[in-house]
């Protein structure tokens, strides 16, 4: 099984793109989620990650319209890792979560 539930803040405002044309049209968007990790004993400051995420269609939409830098979220979705070639030749993955579920923690009114 692939499930992924993170909560952390949104590291900036979401930013919704288009893609399609006619029926086959949607929108999706890419954002980051700015996750705490536990502090280990003796260490002075947590230490945070930063988890790459895209949603589509309604999630996205509702993202756009809510969401906020700094908004805390609850996101749920896959893993899903991308093997690619940079512009060295070099073999490098990317990793992000295809969500599927979005909460607002902190909700704002669009205003």
């Amino acid at each position: 099984m692939n499930k992924v539930t993170l909560l952390g803040r949104l590291t900036k405002d979401i930013d919704v793109s288009i893609y399609g044309k006619g029926k086959n049209k949607g929108c999706y968007t890419n954002y980051c989620v700015a996750v705490n990790r536990p502090k280990k004993k003796g260490d002075e400051e947590s230490e945070c990650d930063f988890i790459y995420c895209v949603s589509f269609g309604k999630t996205a939409e509702f993202l756009k319209e809510y969401a906020r830098k700094g908004a805390r979220v609850l996101v749920e979705g896959a893993l899903q890792v991308d093997a690619y070639e940079n512009k060295n030749g070099d073999y490098c993955t990317s990793t992000k979560v295809l969500v599927n579920k979005v909460e607002l923690i902190d909700f704002y009114d669009k205003k």
